[in-house]
């Protein structure tokens, strides 16, 4: 056991009750403040810490919640609730009506603008919805991310020796020295351009394994709009999950 449950409270402040969420962690070392797109203000201390500790941190950060709530609140004017929480899922930068459906075999197919998604009558249909959605995004996730892999390959002439796609990762790519290549298979949530970005910059790195001025210039060389992809990343990467 990692967490305990969640306890919801209220932070008060400046006459303003802000709704929280209090995880105690066995892994948490130090108390962390986080504004999640659908969990909201989730606070995490150590399993044996003291909840007090917690609302000190929260008085001692109030400034910068209520900056992060605001930035929040103006980002979801631009962005729907996600389903479950909401009744749509991004696909490729669209974002696409979720219908689930009881059928056999359980998959997920793109029919007349919607994701349908047929799970077996006997599962829970937002687990079951869930796990199909991401067996299929990551299949997609694959396809895309492999063809833009190839095309950009090309265009680069540079040679790259693996690819695989990765449902954990913190990071949205990867280049090891080797030239193997790991894309997070959420990036088929964003648009294309999106997409090239990610794959620009990572074969980039099969001639600069370094962040330098160099490396920036090679991606700008090929990819001129790289800045605009990294912002939307930036703002919207959060919200591509499922």
């Amino acid at each position: 056991m990692q967490s305990a449950p969640l306890e919801t409270r209220v932070f008060h402040h400046k006459g303003q009750a802000i709704p929280y969420c209090l995880r105690r962690s066995r892994r948490a070392t130090r108390v962390r403040l986080e504004v999640k797109p659908d969990e909201g203000v989730v606070l995490t201390i150590p399993f044996r810490g003291h909840p007090d500790d917690g609302h000190l941190f929260l008085q001692r950060h109030a400034a910068w919640l209520n900056g992060q709530l605001k930035r929040q609140a103006a980002i979801a004017a631009q962005w729907p609730r996600r389903w479950p929480y909401g009744t749509t899922l991004p696909y490729r930068g669209v974002h696409l009506p979720v219908e689930v459906r009881s059928g056999q075999p359980a998959n997920v197919q793109v029919q007349s603008g919607s994701l349908t998604v047929h799970v077996k009558p006997i599962e829970t249909a937002v687990d079951a919805a869930r796990r199909a959605l991401r067996s299929w995004y990551m299949a997609e996730a694959e396809r895309f991310c492999l063809e833009a892999v190839r095309q950009w390959a090309d265009a680069m002439k540079v040679e790259w020796k693996g690819f695989s796609i990765g449902r954990g990762l913190t990071r949205w790519g990867s280049c090891s020295p080797a030239g193997s290549l790991r894309f997070n298979y959420r990036l088929i949530m964003a648009p294309q351009t999106v997409l090239d970005y990610v794959v620009v910059h990572e074969l980039a790195h099969r001639r600069q394994m370094n962040h330098s001025p160099a490396f920036w210039n090679e991606v700008s060389r090929h990819f001129p709009e790289f800045r605009q992809a990294r912002r939307w990343l930036s703002t919207f990467g959060p919200y591509l999950n499922v």
